[in-house]
């Protein structure tokens, strides 16, 4: 596992094109990708593979290729297991349907995991929370996934169903949360666990990516607006 002091991200086209980076360096071997707080008031990201190269690879291209903002994450699955107190919680991704404005070129005018890295940012001191997205590509750009929240430390149990629902706006249903050690322990690996979906490259963007920088949070752009579900017809 590697952890990344990412490169902020200077729009959600920068985001679709790591992504599909990370999709074609995952093909030969599974690729985790993950959001990580760790009470030190950053959002890190990290990388996990079971082939050495692909998980060093894919840490260069989050670092923006800064081999100094990449360290050895070893650590954080062995912190999380020491802790008392943990959670685990899966991630259902669910349709939806959102109005685009032609203002913004078609992309959500808002940051969707805004929420989540405030979230990350601001754990208190001895916790560790994270998102995991853990990936197998298929062809035609697909990818077979899993999405994972988990906690561990004061707390946990709260922190774990703070961080899932800041991704509400993206789209996703929480599962039944597990506090059983085997079943963190299998999410911090970055396993691909149930629920599992079929995402498109460019949509990994959307239930991961790292910060963007604070020019593109603030661009000019309406408000996001959901568009209701078409209901039958009048009598």
């Amino acid at each position: 596992m590697k952890i990344v002091t990412p490169a902020p991200l200077p729009t959600p086209a920068a985001a679709e094109q790591l992504a599909a980076t990370l999709w074609s360096l995952g093909r030969r071997a599974r690729l985790s990708v993950y959001l990580l707080g760790t009470g030190t008031h950053a959002v890190l990201t990290g990388v996990h593979s079971p082939n050495p190269v692909t998980e060093q690879l894919a840490a260069s291209a989050i670092a923006g290729h800064d081999r100094t903002a990449i360290q050895g994450g070893e650590s954080i699955p062995a912190l999380v297991a020491t802790m008392r107190e943990q959670a685990c919680r899966g991630l259902a991704p669910h349709a939806r349907t959102i109005e685009r404005s032609p203002r913004t070129g078609g992309w959500p005018p808002i940051d969707t995991l805004y929420a989540t890295h405030e979230r990350l940012v601001h754990l208190e001191p001895g916790q560790i929370a994270g998102i995991v997205l853990a990936m197998r590509p298929l062809p035609a750009m697909r990818c077979r996934a899993s999405l994972s929240a988990f906690a561990s430390g004061p707390d946990a149990a709260t922190t774990v169903v703070e961080v899932t629902a800041s991704y509400g706006i993206v789209g996703v249903a929480p599962c039944t949360p597990q506090w059983t050690r085997r079943a963190v322990r299998r999410a911090v690996a970055g396993q691909i666990r149930r629920p599992v979906f079929t995402l498109h490259a460019e949509e990994i963007a959307v239930y991961w990516h790292p910060p963007y920088t604070a020019d593109a949070r603030r661009a000019d752009a309406p408000p996001l607006r959901f568009r209701p579900p078409a209901g039958p017809p009048s009598a």
